[in-house]
């Protein structure tokens, strides 16, 4: 079960079908980046153009390494996770998403390779 702090829950619509699917409440975004605690379950979003760094210190509880970070390329149906090095977590952040709705259909990718396939995407980022 996922934990969404409510300074989160104030500014966006949370979708339980599809959490992919959630917007801001301001300006209509849906979410481009994320950041999971695995162990905690607390789940953090935000719009373009916030960064991974700016979200967790914006409404997180953890220190910043400790967070699977993601990226959703809606266009390219890819969900692309950072902390290569926690295998564990990066399944358990896959599962979760799965869980709360993400369809099949959506890649849910990390790694060098993965890196590599969107290297123009990351460029910035």
């Amino acid at each position: 079960m996922i934990k969404i702090p409510y300074s989160i829950l104030v500014n966006w619509n949370i979708e339980k079908k599809n959490i992919l699917q959630s917007t801001n409440k301001l300006n209509g975004k849906q979410i481009f980046k994320f950041c999971y605690h695995p162990l905690s379950g607390e789940f953090l979003v935000g719009a373009e153009p916030a960064s991974h760094k700016e979200i967790v210190s914006d409404y997180g509880i953890h220190r910043f390494e400790s967070y699977v970070r993601g990226i959703w390329f809606c266009d390219k149906k890819a969900i692309y996770l950072r902390m290569h090095e926690t295998l564990d977590w990066l399944d358990a952040t896959k599962q979760m998403l799965i869980n709360n709705g993400v369809p099949k259909s959506i890649r849910i990718i990390w790694g060098e390779k993965a890196a590599k396939e969107l290297a123009e995407e990351l460029r910035g980022l």
